[in-house]
C-alpha cells in the first residue's frame, strides 16, 4: 500500500502577500491548486485580501477570488521542470 503524506505552512505578512510551502516526498518549488486554496481559506478567516501575491520556492503567484463569479484565478509563470515518457 502505498500512502502520500502532505505537509503545508504558510504565513500571512499583510492582507496582500502569503508565503506557502507544501511538502509531498520533499518540498515541491509551486503548488498552484494549494496556493489557490490557502487564498481562499485565508480569506474566510479574515486574514487576506481576495487579491494577494502567494509566495513558493519556484516563484510568485498571483491569485484572485473574484466576488462577482466566485472563481478563483492564477497568474503566474510557468516553466517545464521535468520531461518523461510512458513506457508499456
Amino acid at each position: 500500500e502505498i500512502s502520500s503524506y502532505l505537509q503545508t505552512f504558510l504565513s500571512c505578512s499583510g492582507y496582500y502577500k502569503i508565503k506557502f510551502m507544501t511538502w509531498t516526498v520533499g518540498a515541491t518549488l509551486a503548488c498552484g491548486t494549494g496556493a489557490c486554496a490557502v487564498v481562499v481559506a485565508a480569506v474566510l478567516e479574515g486574514r487576506a485580501e481576495r487579491k494577494c501575491v502567494v509566495d513558493l520556492p519556484g516563484g510568485p503567484l498571483e491569485i484572485e477570488w473574484r466576488e462577482d463569479n466566485n472563481h478563483v484565478y492564477m497568474t503566474g509563470p510557468a516553466e517545464a521542470v521535468f520531461y518523461g515518457s510512458v513506457v508499456h
